[in-house]
């Protein structure tokens, strides 16, 4: 990786950043109820996951195109991201709500048993691999071709942790 790879790496992370802290500040004066803030969130997960369908992740072939990379830049973790920041601001109740979120997913774990998942862990998962999804389509097609980069699969990847969020979320009750 060469030093201008690094800067836009550098500079794409760090502009992530401001967003985060200018739409943070708004959501905090904004009083926005928690059943309303997993409603949100729920919304959140049904967009992503709406644009992720349209790229048909199941189909075989690893291939990176142009259109994966607009459909990644596309993806939203805004209301994920003021969930995490409000809990290093000390209110963890979304969080909370989300680490008492457990579903049953259709793999089994080493024992042979249904396999339980944490929505907070897909949160996390989510909030992590999107931030790198994005900044890796930035880097554009020649950068991925050049160090083997699995687009398709991490997307594909992506797309379970949000399906696994929204199913949690649904089962909350939320407004919507």
């Amino acid at each position: 990786m060469n030093i201008n790879e690094l800067a836009a790496i550098s500079k794409q992370a760090l502009l992530g950043v401001n967003t985060v802290i200018d739409t943070y500040n708004n959501w905090k004066t904004s009083k926005i109820s928690k059943k309303n803030k997993l409603a949100l969130l729920l919304m959140e997960c049904r967009r992503n996951l709406a644009l992720l369908e349209i790229l048909k992740l199941n189909e075989n072939g690893d291939q990176i195109n142009k259109y994966l990379c607009q459909v990644a830049e596309s993806l939203d973790i805004l209301v994920l991201s003021n969930c995490f920041m409000e809990a290093l601001n000390g209110d963890d109740s979304i969080l909370q709500e989300l680490s008492d979120l457990e579903i049953i997913v259709d793999t089994e774990n080493k024992n042979g048993k249904p396999e339980k998942l944490n929505a907070t862990d897909a949160a996390c998962f989510i909030y992590q691999r999107t931030i790198i999804i994005k900044s890796v389509a930035n880097l554009g097609l020649d950068f991925q071709e050049q160090h083997g980069i699995r687009f398709r699969s991490r997307l594909k990847n992506l797309e379970n942790n949000f399906q696994i969020l929204s199913i949690a979320l649904k089962s909350s009750k939320p407004l919507i």
